[in-house]
């Protein structure tokens, strides 16, 4: 069973239209799920783990540049170590709390089914303090800001080290990492297709050069990628611990709540639709304004996972794997189709409709009304 927080949040979104998923997209994530569970079994069957206590580091997260005071707040003084390993690969976390999260190990298992069916590392470190501090919409008119909206990162690409400081969505937060500790992601974005973005919709552009360099208000698209890689992953997650043979369901919850979330986004910074928020309609001085990246983490989010058909179209074209973002020998165009895709994506016509009519549900004071937690699926 859901928890009941994500059970909440599925019937809030409930009446939000998101367009069926093609055969050819269902097969794909069906293929994807199904492999995942084999996985599982061996994993289930082979691997050693273990509960240590350990001495525990106050300042775990103290040279983070995204954490502040409020976002660090520690559950207790012990720490445990917890270790899953199988075929030379291993998943270690260090959790500072004063109890271990319900089905920790689950999700340190999914973890390393995810590495050993798509490999690139043979060991990922996590640092885990699983404060209390939530993602919420800051005051009317204040931008949305790491406090906001951030809740870990990946310290060097590549060398498996991650950070994470909210209990709140966690398991999606370790995957959504992961996938940047790995290198499935993109790695550099040129500056010239960065600038398609500020020139589509309205972001403000205070402190960027001719070349959109050092803006204030930075666009990363590939977090948006790595967002929608994370939802596809962490639904399958959330499917496989609760025994649902169908994740494709629990899919379409994710992709209603992404369409809410864009809606609640664009409303919060005065904009009244989507349609409003591009640079094609009329300028009415709204700009959206950033000191985190919002528009990559849920407006380009929720156009790739509203249009999913079109986002996983383009991973057959580009890239020989399901996480990974391209082959090497297309990484340049594949980067180029990307930018291409997101903006003709926020522009539909179909995506405008659905944010407009879930617009209407955005004013409140309801946990789902403030939250900004990128996910709603959690099965603890």
């Amino acid at each position: 069973m859901l928890s009941p927080e994500s059970q909440r949040l599925e019937a809030f979104v409930s009446g939000i239209f998101v367009p069926p998923l093609s055969p050819a997209s269902q097969t794909t994530l069906n293929t994807q799920y199904a492999r995942l569970l084999e996985w599982r079994e061996r994993v289930r069957e082979e691997s050693s783990s273990s509960c240590e206590p350990t001495q525990a580091r106050a300042d775990l997260l103290a040279d983070n540049a995204f954490v502040t005071s409020k976002a660090i707040e520690l559950c207790g003084k012990t720490a445990w170590l917890y270790r899953c390993q199988h075929g030379g690969m291993q998943v270690e976390v260090h959790v500072e709390c004063r109890r271990p999260p319900e089905g920790f190990l689950a999700i340190l298992r999914h973890l390393l089914c995810i590495m050993l069916m798509f490999g690139h590392t043979d060991r990922v470190h996590i640092d885990y303090v699983p404060s209390d501090a939530k993602k919420c919409l800051p005051a009317p008119g204040e931008p949305i800001g790491p406090t906001h909206i951030n809740s870990g990162s990946t310290l060097a690409q590549g060398h498996g080290v991650i950070q994470c400081w909210r209990a709140e969505e966690h398991q999606k937060v370790f995957q959504h990492e992961l996938v940047h500790c790995l290198c499935f992601d993109i790695k550099r974005y040129p500056h010239k297709l960065l600038g398609q973005f500020y020139k589509g919709f309205y972001i403000d552009d205070t402190g960027c050069t001719d070349k959109f360099l050092a803006c204030k208000t930075a666009v990363l698209p590939n977090e948006a990628y790595t967002e929608c890689v994370a939802d596809i992953l962490n639904t399958m997650f959330v499917a496989a611990v609760l025994g649902s043979l169908n994740c494709l369901e629990l899919l379409d919850v994710e992709r209603r709540w992404a369409v809410f979330q864009a809606a609640k986004v664009l409303h919060h910074y005065g904009f009244p639709s989507l349609k409003a928020f591009l640079r094609s309609s009329p300028d009415k001085g709204t700009r959206l304004v950033q000191t985190s990246s919002v528009f990559s983490y849920l407006i380009l989010r929720a156009a790739l996972l509203f249009h999913l058909d079109d986002f996983l179209e383009f991973k057959k074209s580009y890239s020989d794997s399901f996480v990974t973002f391209s082959k090497p020998s297309t990484r340049t165009k594949a980067v180029r189709a990307f930018t291409e895709m997101g903006v003709r994506l926020l522009g539909s016509r179909q995506l405008c409709d659905a944010v407009q009519e879930a617009m209407k549900a955005v004013p409140g004071e309801k946990f789902a009304n403030r939250t900004l937690r990128m996910s709603a699926l959690e099965p603890f």
